[in-house]
């Protein structure tokens, strides 16, 4: 992973050899996508702190989805239309890390994990 300038001076993400343009910025997270969109790439890239945070979502034994970032998961805790509230798993012990999503795309991230 690296980062260059566009010829217009703008950052951009290379990774794995495919390039990322910077879509939204938020305070510590950036949400980068793949430059080939008009050819059907999906791509999406969150860095926090400039470092790539793995995202995905799994399912629990019982069929519900999970959040996972960089191997930490988040339960979804509510959800009002596409917007979702995830709270990290380990809650129950006193874990305040939560995350809200709109159509699958994180849009805040509050507190660190303590775990």
């Amino acid at each position: 992973m690296r980062f260059v300038m566009t010829h217009f001076g703008n950052r951009a993400l290379l990774l794995n050899g495919k390039r990322y343009n910077k879509k939204r910025q938020t305070s510590n997270k950036t949400t980068w996508q793949c430059v080939r969109r008009r050819e059907g790439c999906k791509g999406y890239v969150f860095t926090i702190n400039d470092q790539v945070a793995y995202v995905y979502y799994d399912v629990t034994k019982v069929g519900g989805r999970v959040l996972v970032i960089n191997g930490e998961r988040y339960n979804k805790q509510s959800a009002n239309g596409a917007r979702v509230y995830w709270r990290c798993i380990k809650r129950n012990i006193g874990c305040k890390s939560s995350i809200w999503t709109v159509y699958d795309e994180i849009i805040k991230i509050k507190n660190s994990h303590n775990h």
